[in-house]
């Protein structure tokens, strides 16, 4: 037997099928398989992930970044529109190159 085939399924990861897509009824299976295996393991990460949802404000964090994001759109918004119309400037000068005479004769010479 290789190491492969001797080596636990909870150990191995589901790997994609033909067309290059998780199957994910098959992980699902799979998981429902390890949590019967070890119940007392997935019961600790399912209590230890609760309780972490639970101790950070992730409602707080959210509305803050939100906040954050509404704050700064319209600065975002002057310095895109600044950097396309430089863009925009400059392409047309390389475009059509001003050919502006000399001011020789302005000073009334």
């Amino acid at each position: 037997m290789s190491t492969l085939e001797s080596s636990s399924p909870s150990t191995q990861f589901p790997f994609p099928t033909s067309n290059g897509q998780i199957d994910f009824g098959q992980v699902w299976a799979e998981l429902q398989d390890r949590v019967r295996r070890q119940p007392n393991q997935y019961l600790l990460i399912a209590l230890l992930v609760g309780y972490l949802i639970q101790s950070v404000p992730v409602r707080a964090f959210l509305a803050l970044v939100l906040r954050l994001a509404l704050v700064l759109i319209k600065p975002t918004l002057v310095v895109l529109a600044g950097a396309n119309l430089y863009r925009l400037i400059s392409e047309r000068q390389q475009q059509n190159p001003a050919t502006t005479a000399p001011n020789s004769g302005a000073n009334g010479g």
